[in-house]
């Protein structure tokens, strides 16, 4: 789809200028944004964990521009909320999302970069891995748009940067694995870097996130790569302490509640670290992963 069609369709999931919501909306008649809401631009809302994030500031009433790639998946985003935020819906390609913010909103006071991997790709043998697709969707995608929506928060000496570092580092997931460390070493860097031009950086790090119904959840994943392995394959002994750890994973309502706060709050820390069960089990199974790869190793 060139660029022109995805203009066209931009224009066809926005809302009719002419409706009145008290909402500037890119209509010439409407009531300006409330200077207590805030613009975000949330990248990428086609994707599980960014969509409830744009839904959860709409929901605390700011306003965002919800870009993605799937013009589809982008559709059903609810155009307003009842406490007053809205959700733009946005597919247009890199180098072009900055200018469709800045037509509807004016301004952009946010940006929060979304670092997620579909289940299907998460898990699997490194010598099997889909090293591209993985870090093209989990590193390169976030690191891009953040790339490209900076340069107006630096210009204004004013907003946030977030990073949703939503990628396991797991076993089965070495090409995940990196992504994560990758986006929390460009977090750390950039945050000392843009501070002395009033951007903040933060990183919401959910150890694991679990997508609701009817979603495929990282254990379809991980079972899936555990059936594909040989009968006798070594790496099986992983399994049963994997799955505890998967067991932790943070629902999106938690991730994106937590991504929301740390947008809004006066005061808030550079990691935010979002946990899906006690820190106990975690380490128990992260002793018990280590076990057990000794164990198969002296087999």
């Amino acid at each position: 789809m060139d660029l022109v069609a995805l203009l066209a369709q931009d224009a066809r999931m926005a809302r009719d200028p002419r409706r009145k919501t008290g909402i500037y909306r890119g209509g010439l008649d409407d009531a300006p944004i409330s200077t207590r809401a805030k613009v975000v631009v949330v990248h990428d809302a086609s994707r599980p964990i960014a969509r409830a994030v744009a839904l959860a500031l709409a929901d605390r009433g700011q306003c965002v521009l919800a870009c993605g790639s799937d013009v589809f998946a982008l559709t059903d985003l609810p155009r307003e909320t009842a406490p007053g935020g809205l959700i733009e819906a946005s597919a247009v390609p890199r180098g072009e999302r900055l200018g469709r913010a800045m037509t509807l909103f004016g301004r952009v006071d946010a940006v929060v970069s979304v670092a997620e991997v579909a289940p299907e790709l998460l898990f699997g043998p490194f010598e099997r891995a889909s090293l591209d697709a993985v870090l093209q969707m989990a590193l390169t995608a976030p690191l891009a748009f953040a790339h490209e929506l900076v340069p107006q928060l630096a210009r204004q000496r004013a907003g946030r940067l977030v990073f949703v570092n939503a990628l396991p580092g797991l076993p089965f997931a070495a090409v995940a694995a990196t992504a994560r460390a990758g986006i929390d070493g460009a977090a750390e860097a950039l945050r000392l870097e843009l501070a002395p031009l009033g951007v903040e950086v933060i990183v919401v790090a959910p150890e694991l996130a679990a997508a609701p119904p009817p979603h495929p959840s990282p254990l379809d994943g991980l079972e899936h790569a555990l059936a594909e392995l040989p009968p006798d394959a070594p790496q099986a002994a992983l399994g049963a302490p994997l799955r505890t750890l998967i067991e932790r994973a943070a629902s999106h309502d938690a991730i994106a509640a937590e991504t929301a706060t740390a947008l809004v709050q006066a005061r808030t820390k550079p990691r935010v670290t979002v946990r899906g069960g006690g820190l106990l089990q975690a380490v128990r199974a992260t002793r018990a992963l280590e076990r057990e790869a000794t164990r198969a190793r002296k087999k």
